[in-house]
């Protein structure tokens, strides 16, 4: 073999070995990558499932309680807990969960802050962002995929920040989208939801009842539209079906709250729960599309149910008797595995890490 022809069949040989240790490399990857062994690429359909970590705040204990939806009345765990806090959203993305407090005011550790953690293998430290001008968070949801956190403000803005927290960007102001946007952003009570199969961001208005939607390209974020106006007063769930694209509406009022589902066209059906919940209106859910179920909190209870209201469970019971579970949030794809390490690791992420004291230096005497 001549010198060219032997160091164009080496150079053969060493790009086909390349490609092979790069697709092992890739596949350990999804493997050791908590949720990505399910999403590699999202797939609409496979959004939700029968197996995944519930996280649920209880704004009266100040906690983030943990179970498996795939396990009915299975006995919670604590993944954070802080007297001081009046806690009441939460939301997770393939690696990350963040918290935040609609209701906190001066002096809650929540006030104008939203609190990041791992949720994969270890629970890691946690990463306090703080807003400018610590205005109220009324809203908190996740770009799944994308590993972003949005909120809305009481200031009539909407912020996106990155999963890690160093990056937090003003994605709608509204100062400059005008005052009907501004004033609607102000409306939201934790309506609020990312379609991450479809870079959508949804929110729904509490006085209105408008459902609004905005597209997400990076880190912007799309002048919001109003989708269909004044389709359910007193909003303050709202989840998306990122297959059909069905838009899922809870109501406060009349307790225990009204549901609708509605198209991207504004047509709206009216679903009636199989069975009464107990402990006052729905307040965030949950969509499960592999499922086509919904995932829902009251005051007192966690909820499952079909898309049209059939098959009402209750999953989790709460131990307070009036304000008490407030939102919640699903970590899905997750296998029992994995699952059990997430559980275990969450245990020991039960407070923020306060980091040490420094060590004075002795008085001169």
């Amino acid at each position: 073999m001549d010198t060219d022809a032997f160091r164009e069949s080496l150079m053969k040989n060493l790009k086909q070995l390349l490609m092979a240790i790069v697709a092992i490399l890739t596949a350990g990857l999804f493997v050791l990558g908590v949720g990505a062994t399910a999403h590699a690429v999202p797939n609409p359909a496979q959004q939700g499932g029968a197996d995944g970590v519930l996280f649920f705040t209880d704004i009266t204990d100040g906690a983030i309680y943990l179970g498996n939806i795939g396990q009915t009345q299975l006995p919670k765990s604590v993944f954070w807990q802080e007297s001081g806090s009046k806690v009441d959203s939460v939301a997770v993305t393939e690696t990350r969960i963040a918290w935040s407090s609609f209701t906190a005011v001066s002096g809650d550790p929540l006030f104008g802050k939203v609190l990041i953690s791992d949720i994969a293998l270890t629970a890691g430290s946690i990463t306090t962002v703080a807003l400018p001008g610590n205005p109220k968070v009324t809203s908190l949801a996740a770009d799944y995929f994308a590993e972003r956190f949005y909120i809305t403000t009481n200031a009539g803005d909407v912020y996106s920040i990155s999963s890690d927290g160093t990056d937090v960007y003003l994605a709608v102001s509204g100062s400059v989208a005008g005052t009907t946007i501004s004033n609607a952003i102000k409306d939201v009570v934790r309506g609020l939801w990312v379609d991450s199969y479809n870079s959508n961001l949804y929110f729904c208005t509490w006085v209105t009842g408008n459902v609004w939607k905005s597209s997400i390209t990076g880190t912007t974020v799309s002048t919001p539209v109003v989708l269909k106006a004044g389709a359910l007063t007193s909003c303050d769930g709202i989840g998306v079906d990122p297959e059909t694209q069905h838009v899922f509406l809870a109501a406060v009022n009349p307790s225990p709250g009204a549901w609708t589902s509605m198209t991207q066209a504004g047509v709206l059906t009216t679903i009636t729960p199989s069975a009464s919940t107990v402990g006052g209106a729905p307040s965030s859910m949950f969509v499960s599309r592999s499922t086509q179920k919904i995932y829902f909190s009251t005051e007192l209870n966690v909820y499952e149910m079909g898309y049209n209201g059939s098959s009402l469970v209750s999953l989790y019971s709460g131990p307070n008797t009036t304000l008490g579970i407030q939102n919640i949030a699903v970590y899905y794809g997750a296998n029992q595995s994995t699952l059990a390490q997430v559980v275990a690791a969450a245990k020991a992420a039960q407070n923020p890490v306060v980091p040490p004291s420094p060590t004075l230096a002795p008085t001169a005497t």
